[in-house]
């Protein structure tokens, strides 16, 4: 201290307090270290928290990546969440692949691309100005204002679900035939397989169970066939267990019942499903008692919207009507795999079960808390987007399966501003059509946990 004041290398404040350190321009600065205490954490008010408890602020990924990857480089997340990642690899413009095995995670991710289009770019780099301290005569280092270098723009990217397809492949006999996955399936939905049925596959307490393929959506006429078998029956209920969201649309299931009068129910296969019946075809039969022990995954149903196009020559108005949530398909979505607690679990199992079940209780108990409040549908949606051209073209806007591909031509989702303002959704898009003719429009929602539902409308378009 007394070699530096000697120096002249320490200033005293006019008005008492501290003596602080002269640091001039031209000295030799502290190398980064490995621990980085610049960049503030994401907190409890911070804009862009999404309630990830390990989500990163988008800084310091940025600094990673800048240090690490290449200009044009790729960026590979394979823990996607709540999607930091890919937003800062988009704002440097590398190129990515997210993964998660989560739908509210994929959705997340793909909203905040959403958002950050249009966004205003920092500087490229960050200048400063050097201001001399009122007080002790320091100078200080401020960063100064500077206009921003244009905006965002999102490039176009897909969301692909590919591991139900991966996996179906390993199931399949050399005849292309599926092999035993189609029982255990149904025995972890809750049925019993039956037998003596083209396309009834199973039976619940609730009626007749189709399993679908896993590497390919039920076709819409194997549906009505599946619904013609079961009204040659007593029972008129049927649930399609189908690893493919776009399935069976809504308005095609309420056709279904009002010419057949069977009513049909579709469900998703989870992957947690599937990871089921992989195991239980390991271990052998599913009568064996240790299957006792394991997870019970749960099926949810998609989400069944009602569309209204009004068309005035080459003018498409389509209006989202309706989104109906069933609340224990709602609760399902949300459940995770829970453990059955018996007798055969060992006393740490067993306390380790009961704990996951108490967990779920209570975020249970959130939910039929919110369900209570919510007094409209609209406030279950949180993005809906729209696929004006989604008649099935494999050539051109197909994919390998022949199934369209939706592409997103417009979306509207919630913004939430702070301080519980919420931007309102727009229920009402528009499409003005260059060539008139027959158009196939699909409309996919998604609600405020992730859950997804689509629905599609034909339309004949006027010059």
């Amino acid at each position: 201290m007394e070699k530096l004041d000697h120096a002249g290398l320490i200033a005293y404040p006019k008005g008492g307090g501290r003596p602080r350190y002269k640091r001039y321009l031209d000295d030799d600065g502290q190398p980064l270290q490995s621990i980085w205490d610049d960049i503030s954490p994401v907190n409890s008010q911070a804009s862009e928290r999404l309630g990830y408890p390990t989500q990163k602020p988008v800084p310091l990924v940025e600094r990673i990546i800048s240090a690490s990857c290449p200009p044009n480089g790729l960026v590979l997340d394979c823990f996607l969440g709540s999607g930091t990642t890919a937003e800062a690899a988009e704002r440097l413009g590398r190129r990515w692949i997210g993964i998660d095995n989560g739908k509210y995670a994929i959705h997340l991710a793909r909203k905040r691309l959403i958002q950050l289009q249009g966004q205003p770019r920092p500087p490229a780099k960050e200048q400063f100005d050097y201001v001399e301290c009122e007080e002790c005569g320091n100078i200080e280092r401020k960063p100064k204002k500077q206009r921003s270098p244009g905006q965002y723009a999102v490039r176009p990217f897909s969301v692909e679900s590919m591991g139900v397809y991966l996996r179906a492949e390993a199931w399949l006999d050399a005849a292309g035939q599926p092999a035993a996955w189609r029982p255990e399936m149904i025995r972890v939905f809750g049925g019993e397989p039956v037998s003596g049925f083209n396309l009834l596959h199973g039976r619940d307490h609730r009626g007749w169970i189709h399993v679908g393929p896993l590497d390919a959506p039920v076709p819409l006429r194997q549906a009505w066939g599946i619904a013609r078998e079961a009204a040659e029956t007593d029972t008129r209920y049927v649930t399609i267990l189908s690893a493919d969201l776009d399935t069976l649309p809504h308005p095609e299931r309420e056709e279904i019942r009002a010419k057949t009068s069977v009513q049909v129910t579709l469900r998703i296969i989870p992957s947690a499903a599937i990871e089921q019946v992989a195991l239980r075809l390991r271990r052998g039969s599913a009568a064996d008692g240790a299957l006792e022990s394991m997870a019970v995954p749960a099926f949810y149903t998609p989400l069944a919207i009602g569309l209204r196009a009004q068309v005035d020559g080459p003018l498409v108005q389509l209006h989202l009507e309706r989104c109906e949530v069933d609340v224990q398909s709602f609760l399902l979505s949300q459940q995770p795999a829970l453990k059955p607690i018996t007798d055969r679990l060992t006393g740490a199992q067993r306390k380790k079960a009961q704990a996951e079940h108490d967990r779920w209780q209570a975020r249970r108990a959130v939910l039929l808390e919110w369900l209570e409040r919510a007094t409209t549908w609209q406030q279950f949606v949180d993005f809906w987007a729209v696929d004006w051209d989604y008649a099935d073209h494999p050539d051109t806007h197909g994919g390998p399966d022949g199934k369209p591909i939706f592409d997103t031509d417009w979306q509207s989702f919630r913004i939430r501003r702070g301080k519980g303002r919420v931007d309102p959704l727009v229920l009402t898009a528009e499409c003005r059509y260059e060539q008139p003719g027959r158009y196939q429009i699909a409309a996919r929602v998604t609600d405020v946990f992730g859950n997804d539902g689509i629905s599609i409308v034909d339309v004949e378009v006027g010059r």
